[in-house]
């Protein structure tokens, strides 16, 4: 049974068009959709999306971190997708990679990340 949240549909093949818009400044104020987006499908590039969380949590952390304004529901998303990746990923370099975005999202305390990260908690 298909989870309800998950669209069947296949980020794969907009991979120029992801990097154009993650490197463009118009990234952080309009990346809700995107990040969003890589919660409920059913198939993405685990590095691609790893690309964009990543230069979100530094765009972010960049422009001072204002993790309870309109950047938070973002963050959550960015958790959730992080902890996929890490969980998921074969590749050692991604994972650790994973590892240092979680420990920058819990040294600015990210509303979710610990529901993210509840399955690893010992």
């Amino acid at each position: 049974m298909e989870n309800e949240r998950t669209v069947r549909q296949d980020l794969t093949n907009y991979p120029k068009i992801i990097e154009a818009f993650i490197k463009s400044s118009v990234f952080l104020k309009n990346s809700f959709h995107l990040l969003h987006l890589f919660t409920t499908v059913e198939k993405f590039d685990e590095k691609l999306a790893f690309k964009v969380c990543q230069r979100f949590v530094d765009v972010f952390i960049l422009e001072g971190g204002d993790r309870n304004g309109k950047s938070s529901n973002q963050l959550q998303y960015v958790s959730q997708i992080i902890v996929q990746i890490y969980s998921q990923t074969r590749d050692y370099n991604l994972q650790s990679n994973c590892l240092d975005v979680i420990d920058n999202l819990y040294r600015y305390r990210v509303y979710g990340l610990d529901k993210a990260t509840k399955e690893y908690d010992r």
